[in-house]
């Protein structure tokens, strides 16, 4: 059904394209990828990410040129991880914090990629394992850290990265456990500067719609407005005006993967819900990518309904408050990446593709382009 739907021409031309490009030497997902600072070569740096569901983790590490859309080797890290946020500072190398490894379960240890010279490095560890926790750059130039899973233990405690003297130092706690939530550096409104929580997993597998506003001056954490619906591994979103888009997520009050949106606004620090539109498909580990025109790409993710993973897309329009089809991925993936490029397409890389009798973690990557 979802072929015939955007297998038309007017569709495909109001909801963009796709286009297979070359593929990984690897297959991986639950991975990182980040653009470099600009250089005249506009590189991604896609490292880490299991090899197969539930399999052995990698260190490796690939650049994607996208002159000519060429994958070049780069150094490998030193402990493989997945599920693990990478931070780029403000002098151009990218912190990879934790995560976990098939090898070690959950870790601590960090390490920094240097794009001069294309090699990682140790830097300090955090005091903490975790993985599926948050990695926020602050004003500073400091990284704030938040929550995460750490050997069957969901997590409150946070730190600050000093890039400086690469050391963390513990921050004021969460006010609650939580793991695969949101952390969004707020740009407007009151709480400018500071760093909004939002949802998560916490105790006995519930989701939550509890947030919470980090001030970085202060080192503590006060309780935020809830969003509408409790989200789990959900997207947020910071938009050209200020506001951030939360979408998707699985909600244990509903028992399911929601296609649901909420605006958080800041300045008058509330969310609302988008009641007259949602996504295609309600989804979780999907990606939200705010593009060049101001629209918003979400792509992908597991739908619980029908466990499976979606290759649906969908564009938020934020002058609409609506959400319109976009032209469907080359195969369906979740905990695949998605990151913009100088030119305004995105670059979709991996993830796991589960479909009846298909379980396949994908070296695939596709780009797509604007309508």
């Amino acid at each position: 059904m979802i072929g015939v739907v955007f297998g038309v021409g007017v569709a495909r031309a109001q909801g963009g394209m796709w286009t297979p490009m070359e593929a990984m030497d690897i297959a991986r997902d639950a991975h990182a990828a980040i653009l470099l600072p600009n250089n005249g070569s506009n590189i991604v740096l896609v490292i880490g990410g299991r090899k197969a569901a539930a399999g052995t983790t990698t260190t490796w590490g690939d650049l994607y040129r996208l002159a000519d859309g060429v994958w070049m080797p780069t150094g490998s890290m030193r402990y493989s991880r997945s599920f693990f946020p990478a931070v780029r500072l403000l002098d151009g190398q990218v912190l990879a914090p934790g995560g976990f490894s098939s090898s070690f379960g959950t870790i601590r240890w960090c390490e920094l990629y240097n794009p001069v010279t294309g090699s990682f490095s140790r830097t300090g560890s955090m005091n903490v394992a975790r993985e599926l926790h948050t990695g926020t750059l602050l004003p500073d130039g400091k990284v704030l850290v938040t929550g995460g899973f750490s050997n069957n233990r969901i997590l409150n405690s946070a730190e600050l990265y000093d890039p400086h003297s690469g050391k963390f130092s513990y921050t004021g706690a969460l006010k609650q456990s939580r793991f695969g939530h949101t952390a969004t550096l707020l740009m407007s409104g009151p709480h400018a500067g500071k760093v909004l929580i939002a949802g998560g997993r916490t105790t006995n597998d519930v989701s939550l719609q509890s947030t919470e506003i980090y001030d970085p001056e202060a080192g503590t954490f006060t309780a935020g407005p809830d969003m509408k619906v409790d989200r789990y591994r959900h997207t947020a979103t910071p938009l050209n005006d200020g506001r951030i888009l939360f979408a998707g997520g699985y909600s244990s009050a509903q028992g399911h993967t929601v296609s649901s949106a909420e605006i958080y606004d800041p300045v008058a620090n509330s969310f609302t819900l988008l009641t007259n539109t949602s996504m295609t498909h309600p989804r979780m580990d999907h990606t939200a990518t705010l593009l060049k025109d101001g629209r918003v790409l979400v792509c992908g993710g597991w739908n619980s309904l029908e466990s499976r993973t979606v290759a649906s897309a969908d564009l938020f329009d934020p002058a609409t408050g609506h959400f319109i089809p976009a032209a469907p991925m080359l195969l369906s993936r979740h905990e695949h990446t998605a990151t913009l490029l100088p030119d305004g397409r995105v670059l979709v890389v991996g993830g796991l593709r589960v479909e009846p009798g298909v379980m396949q973690t994908l070296n695939g990557v596709e780009i797509y382009t604007p309508g």
